[in-house]
């Protein structure tokens, strides 16, 4: 190994920055009936923006006790991948640098952990209405409106009554949706939940 390439992999950000590896910057691409399809992200590029990859390299010190590790699965915000976080002196090509802000989920094996304030909840959705004689009067089912169920929960959050199944209640215009592992969650922080009651 020459004496550049050592120095690079030796490496580390400062405080609180981590170092993630990202496969790529936007979700440019879906599979229909088998079939990988590639689609324009420049109409919304925020909703198409990557938000999860590989923790790289993590901070000298970390102020924040994320308890983030190198090599963890982690969900961010969706100006991370982007061309001003891109880590050029990096021994490899696609490392972006986050803040510890800016990270909201780790996944370490099988296990979910909300870094800091942050939650993830189900939005609840109500069957469509029929008639009496059987005539759905809703074309498809739709969302209740500020309530869901709670999936992934801070610490805060159990100390105060939370569980996991949990139908909670959340504030207006708090909630943000995440695509984590296939599954549309909505990030909230711990005071954007307003109220729960029984799963």
């Amino acid at each position: 190994m020459n004496t550049k390439l050592s120095k690079l992999k030796k490496m580390k950000p400062i405080k609180d920055i981590y170092w993630i590896e990202v496969e790529k910057e936007t979700e440019d691409t879906i599979m229909l009936n088998g079939v990988e399809l590639y689609r324009d992200t420049s109409y919304d590029p925020m909703r198409l923006a990557r938000q999860y990859g590989t923790v790289y390299k993590t901070p000298m010190q970390d102020t924040k006790e994320t308890g983030i590790q190198e090599g963890d699965k982690v969900w961010f915000h969706h100006f991370v991948a982007t061309e001003a976080n891109h880590v050029k002196h990096a021994d490899k090509d696609n490392i972006y640098q986050a803040f510890a802000e800016q990270i909201y989920l780790i996944k370490r094996e099988d296990e979910y952990i909300p870094v800091g304030v942050w939650n993830f909840m189900e939005q609840e959705m109500k069957e469509p209405e029929q008639s009496e004689s059987g005539i759905f009067l809703e074309t498809s089912a739709s969302e209740v409106e500020l309530h869901g169920k709670a999936v992934i929960i801070t610490d805060w959050m159990k100390e105060h009554g939370v569980s996991k199944g949990d139908r909670v209640i959340w504030s207006e215009n708090s909630e943000y949706d995440m695509d984590i592992e296939g599954q549309k969650l909505l990030r909230m922080r711990n005071f954007d939940v307003l109220a729960y009651y029984g799963s």
